[in-house]
This record gives C-alpha cells, sequence and structure tokens, in this order.
C-alpha cells in the first residue's frame, strides 16, 4: 500500500479502507450519487477472455474513506481528497493549455479526524454521502481548508489514440483496477508528474512518482 510522498502533507493513504474515483472534483457540488457520478468503469477482456478480465476507471479526483474499527464498522473517521483542479480533456484559455493536457494544479482536502466514538455510542459520522454533500468542491476548487500539493502537474502521455483519447492527450491523475464493477473495489494507480522550472526549461520533480494504493479490508 503507498504512501504519499510529499512532505507538506502528513496524511498518507495506508489505513484508507476503500475509495471512489470521480473524472472530476466538480462531482462534488453538494449533490452527490455514488451510484451514478463516479467515473464509468470498462471492462477488458484479454485475448482468452477468462479469469484475466478487470474493470478500470480513470478519473482525476480521489476520495478516500477510512471507517472506524474500534468500536463499530459502520461510522466514518476520516475523509481524504486528491484532485486536479481541471473539468475538461482539453481546454484552452487565453491561448494556455488549462485542460487535462496541460501542467494543472495538484490539490488536498481532509474532513476532521471524528475518531472511533466509544462502545456505547456512535462518532456522528456514518453516511458517507451527508458527509461527501458538506464538501462542496464545484462551487469552489480553493475550498477553506483545502491546500495546494503541486501547481503544475501533467499525467502520462497516452501512447497512441483509442476512445476517448485522441492523439497527444495525456491520462487523468488517477486510474482504479478492480476485478468486478465496484466502484470502491480494487486499486487505485496514482500517475503523476510534478513539473518545475520554467516553460522553457521543465524538469520533473523528484516527486513524481507512480503508486498503487489498496484498500484495508
Amino acid at each position: 500500500m503507498g504512501t504519499y510522498p510529499n512532505p507538506s502533507s502528513p496524511t498518507d493513504s495506508a489505513d484508507q479502507t476503500y475509495f471512489y474515483l470521480f473524472g472530476y472534483y466538480t462531482k462534488l457540488d453538494g449533490n452527490i450519487d455514488l451510484t451514478a457520478d463516479p467515473a464509468f468503469m470498462t471492462q477488458i477482456n484479454d485475448a482468452a477472455d477468462n479469469d484475466y478480465d478487470k474493470w478500470v476507471a480513470q478519473g482525476d479526483c480521489l476520495v478516500l474513506v477510512t471507517r472506524t474499527s474500534q468500536f463499530r464498522t459502520t461510522d466514518i473517521r476520516q475523509i481524504r481528497i486528491y484532485y486536479r483542479v481541471v473539468t475538461a480533456q482539453s481546454l484552452i484559455v487565453g491561448g494556455v493549455q488549462v485542460g487535462r493536457n496541460g501542467e494543472v494544479a495538484l490539490r488536498y482536502y481532509e474532513t476532521a479526524d471524528w475518531g472511533e466514538g466509544t462502545s456505547r455510542a456512535s462518532n456522528g459520522h456514518s453516511n458517507v454521502t451527508t458527509e461527501l454533500n458538506l464538501i462542496n468542491l464545484n462551487s469552489s476548487p480553493t475550498l477553506a481548508g483545502s491546500r495546494l500539493i503541486s501547481a503544475r502537474t501533467v499525467g502520462r502521455k497516452v501512447p497512441s489514440p483509442y476512445t476517448p483519447y485522441a492523439a497527444g492527450d495525456r491520462y487523468p491523475a488517477f486510474s482504479s483496477e478492480s476485478p468486478d464493477a465496484s466502484v470502491t473495489n480494487g486499486f487505485v494507480s496514482i500517475n503523476l508528474e510534478f513539473i518545475n522550472g520554467s516553460t522553457v526549461n521543465n524538469l520533473l520533480s523528484s516527486s513524481s512518482f507512480n503508486y498503487t494504493i489498496s484498500p484495508r479490508r
């Protein structure tokens, strides 16, 4: 299980219980539908169409949910969100590429740590939809309490065009892989490059990474 390698972020992903992957942060709009809103999962079949088939999804907003464990597993202890401030694959404003194919900021938001509760009482946070609806990133990606991780990030280049990617497109920051169509099951790969330097002489940061995390079961 991977941890986030940025020293400015004290939180890691090692104790997350399950996750949701969304195409864009704008899905967190105060009226979330955890059936329809997560990134669409596509079944990938191997040549033999056998047990190696898998389901994959890709997106730029990763929600990590940590359940309590000491007294009851229905309570939520904390929610953490990594998201790139992008709303489209290719978007040019004032001659500058600000879509996913350009250099886009990566931000982070976390709720309070609501604790484990007690043997007799809940910690008061048991409905993930209710809690996510209190985090309206759609109204402001710089929501109070969020913080900037990196001002300039890019995803991996798509090696060759295929639906829905055109030549020159880049992948989203996160991709999930699952043995079934469950949006909270399986693994998440994080594929990002952090950019330093001028546009003439860009340098990849030593913080660039490709990690995989999986839920704690």
